[in-house]
């Protein structure tokens, strides 16, 4: 296993203990998505900047926040999510920060 993954897959373990529904939220975007088309093209760069994303979600708040929907809207941009899942995603981020 590389290093990013294992980095990845711990810090996902911890945030699941500490922030819970961020780490279902950080989970399913890293599944959903397409790795191909995003403007990262290295996968374990990518798991490892959304892992971040849902980290500073769950730690920054607001800041947290717009870097999130920031990233949303760049992964529509390069085909990596449909704009209908961005919308779910940011949806779920926002309901999470309420």
């Amino acid at each position: 296993m590389l290093i990013e993954q294992e980095v990845v897959r711990r810090g996902l373990l911890l945030m699941k203990l500490t922030h819970p529904a961020e780490a279902a939220l950080t989970s399913a975007l890293l599944e959903t998505l397409d790795y191909e088309k995003s403007v990262l093209r290295d996968p374990n760069q990518l798991r490892v900047m959304v892992f971040t994303l849902g980290k500073k979600l769950s730690t920054q708040g607001k800041k947290g926040l717009i870097s999130w929907n920031a990233w949303l809207l760049q992964f529509v941009k390069d085909g990596a999510l449909s704009e209908e899942q961005a919308a779910d995603f940011k949806r779920q981020a926002e309901d999470i920060r309420r």
